[in-house]
């Protein structure tokens, strides 16, 4: 494989299928209580083990940013949730993934 330099991207010089590297997908639950406090997790995992977060984590495949964003808050919480609408797309530089997206959004949580 040979670079192309002006997009400074890997590609076949036999073919020209250029080799992308996209940034990672993923969702993040803003949930609020009626004093306007925001739920947080404290992380589990590498990378920032043991800080506090919004409960999120990656999408997977064939599943949607909604689905992956509830599917986060029930495993980090127990709680199950209704979207209540995007609140934004973030991207965050990583040293482990190099690029996230973060599709965040506002959730009603319901449960114990």
């Amino acid at each position: 494989m040979s670079r192309i330099e002006e997009e400074k991207r890997l590609a076949c010089p036999a073919c020209q299928w250029v080799c992308y590297e996209n940034p990672i997908p993923s969702s993040a639950a803003l949930v609020r209580n009626k004093k306007d406090e925001v739920l947080l997790v404290k992380r589990g995992h590498e990378p920032g083990k043991g800080k506090w977060a919004l409960p999120s984590g990656f999408i997977e495949i064939d599943e949607t940013p909604e689905k992956a964003c509830l599917r986060e808050l029930r495993e980090e919480t127990g709680l199950k949730g209704e979207i209540m609408r995007l609140v934004g797309v973030y991207s965050q530089k990583s040293l482990l993934y190099r690029n996230v997206l973060i599709i965040g959004y506002e959730v009603e949580a319901c449960g114990n």
